[in-house]
């Protein structure tokens, strides 16, 4: 196994390792840089997810508690709530989800800090939406 070709042309070495499983050749395997490029996939989808779900929690607490921009922003907030629902879709698998739900806490803190800068805000300190919701179709009730 050439392991420079993982420094010199990531791309010829995916193809390499690529062919390597398909043939059922373990020695052909870079294992040391395989080990990594799984680590670090898994955290990138980790963390793309923490992402959208911030972003969600910001969407949703605009939609939510922003009246006097509601008029103006709602369809944007929809909009913007679908795409990051979709985007958590196409990602998440159970594991991952188990992985996250723990930190909801740490990812609304973070949002909430975001949608209240943004809009001058006082929003509740403690997340008002439970992780099973936000991957839901669910949206907050503004009869209130």
């Amino acid at each position: 196994m050439n392991n420079t070709a993982y420094n010199l042309d990531y791309v010829a070495w995916l193809e390499e390792q690529q062919e390597a499983l398909l043939a059922g050749n373990p020695e052909g395997l870079d294992w040391e840089h395989l080990r990594e490029e799984l680590e670090d996939l898994g955290n990138e989808i980790r963390a793309a997810c923490e992402s959208f779900l911030r972003q969600l929690m910001i969407h949703l607490l605009l939609y939510q508690y922003w009246e006097a921009e509601k008029i103006q922003c709602d369809r944007y907030w929809l909009i913007e709530i679908r795409n990051f629902r979709a985007e958590l879709d196409s990602r998440m698998t159970k594991r991952l989800q188990q992985k996250l739900e723990p930190k909801l806490d740490k990812l609304y803190d973070q949002a909430k800090k975001i949608a209240q800068l943004k809009s001058d805000l006082q929003l509740p300190d403690q997340c008002p939406y439970p992780f099973e919701q936000l991957l839901s179709d669910w949206l907050p009730d503004l009869s209130c």
